[in-house]
């Protein structure tokens, strides 16, 4: 089901949502209130549509898909909110990174669909090449679909870490935090996939396949992923509180959505071909195994340096919030540690 409706166009929107968000970052504390960054944003993003990057008004399309993805954005912060507080996150910073995990996954998953599906994208229904304009526009269509996880998870997941590193959070401690919100999110989101009726499976006689758009009968893939990422969910967010390490919770995420989306999509319909050196896999399984060797091999470089030096030992042991949390034994270690260097 679809709701369409005149509105302001979700490229301007995007263009004033991200401008905003980048002053507020950016300028003296004295001029960082909130109505002087909104109208900025509305000013840049006017300026955009005023020199043809984008139109001011457009139709928007409520799908079953973008309300999935809104609740599933939803239910991330609602997870995180109190756990940011145990480790003493500002509530500004909360809303600052999902503000930016929102933008990031919005903008990288459209990137992504372009990548994958370039060159049909950049050509119209006539089969011709798109003109700049067109193609920015069609580019700035977020509601109207297409999107690529994987993208949207890149993108997201770089600028939250930037800003970890910026506001001197720990990179380790904010993947932990926010892992559990990342699987219950995508899995909501993918429940928008199937009542949309993309990322499909392949063909199958198993009693629970459902009907696809040309009739017949397919694995529901969407389904599955929904249900593996309420599971990796349910682990993330239970040994949360069970770490004894800063970024195991991380690792279990990673590379457990990194071999789960593997084995997925061998039986999804609708991929794209690609390769990991040299051998010939789908466009998200080369993704998910870069993915489980980036995990590997990061977690291999944390434990060496943890070996070799004693005091980022010790910082990795702080794990508030967890039922391992020995704050008096951690910090006298650390305090030993840094003694000795």
């Amino acid at each position: 089901m679809t709701i369409s409706f005149p509105f302001l166009s979700p490229g301007w929107l995007g263009i004033a949502v991200v401008s905003a968000l980048v002053l507020s970052n950016i300028l003296p504390p004295a001029w960082q209130r909130r109505w002087y960054v909104l109208g900025a944003g509305v000013a840049f993003a006017s300026l955009a549509a005023a020199i043809g990057m984008v139109p001011f008004i457009s139709e928007l399309h409520l799908t079953a898909w973008s309300v999935a993805m809104l609740a599933g954005f939803v239910a991330a912060y609602m997870v995180s909110t109190s756990r940011a507080r145990v480790l003493g996150i500002p509530d500004r910073t909360i809303i600052d990174i999902f503000l930016l995990g929102v933008i990031g996954g919005v903008v990288g998953a459209r990137v992504g669909e372009m990548i994958e599906q370039w060159p049909g994208f950049a050509r119209g229904v006539d089969g011709q090449s798109l003109a700049l304009s067109d193609l920015l526009r069609k580019t700035a269509d977020f509601d109207g679909g297409g999107m690529v996880w994987y993208g949207g998870a890149i993108l997201g997941g770089v600028l939250i870490a930037l800003l970890a590193w910026q506001r001197r959070l720990g990179v380790l401690q904010t993947a932990d935090l926010f892992m559990p919100a990342i699987v219950l999110g995508l899995g909501l989101g993918r429940l928008g996939c199937f009542m949309n009726g993309c990322c499909f499976g392949r063909t199958t006689t198993l009693p629970w396949a459902v009907s696809a758009r040309g009739g017949s009968a397919v694995h529901p893939t969407q389904l599955y992923e929904t249900l593996a990422c309420l599971g990796l969910f349910a682990l993330t967010w239970w040994w949360w509180r069970r770490r004894h390490w800063q970024g195991e919770v991380a690792f279990i995420g990673f590379l457990g959505y990194a071999v789960w989306r593997f084995f997925n999509e061998s039986l999804r319909g609708d991929t794209v071909s690609s390769s990991f050196l040299g051998w010939g896999v789908t466009t998200s399984q080369a993704v998910s195994l870069w993915l489980a060797l980036g995990t590997l091999l990061l977690a291999a470089g944390v434990v060496y340096l943890r070996w070799r030096d004693p005091a980022t030992a010790a910082r990795g042991r702080l794990v508030p919030g967890s039922s391992n949390h020995r704050p008096d034994k951690a910090q006298s270690r650390l305090n030993d540690a840094l003694v000795r260097d």
